[in-house]
């Protein structure tokens, strides 16, 4: 039914904003590790290579970022507000 795959929707675009923040935050953190190697370099010597993908393995996976405590608390609280709201829908059309 139309119904279902409204729900279905609602679910696979917050499972996307789950990943695309994740993968954001998970490149941000790449990035902070590679500035602050760079601000001990003297001036003279940074050759200004922004490829921070050599720091991967210094930060948490892409996946335990997807499940980090901040993105939880945001998305979990979203995804709560969809069940409940899907419920509620469910109940009164009833």
């Amino acid at each position: 039914s139309i119904k279902r795959k409204s729900g279905l929707l609602y679910y696979v675009v917050n499972g996307t904003a789950v990943y695309l923040d994740g993968y954001f935050l998970h490149q941000e953190r790449m990035y902070r590790k590679l500035f602050s190697t760079v601000k001990d370099i003297d001036p003279n010597h940074i050759n200004f290579d922004m490829n921070a993908k050599k720091y991967k393995g210094e930060v948490d996976s892409l996946l335990a970022t997807c499940f980090s405590s901040t993105l939880r608390i945001f998305h979990g609280t979203i995804l709560f507000v969809i069940i409940l709201v899907m419920f509620l829908l469910r109940t009164i059309g009833s």
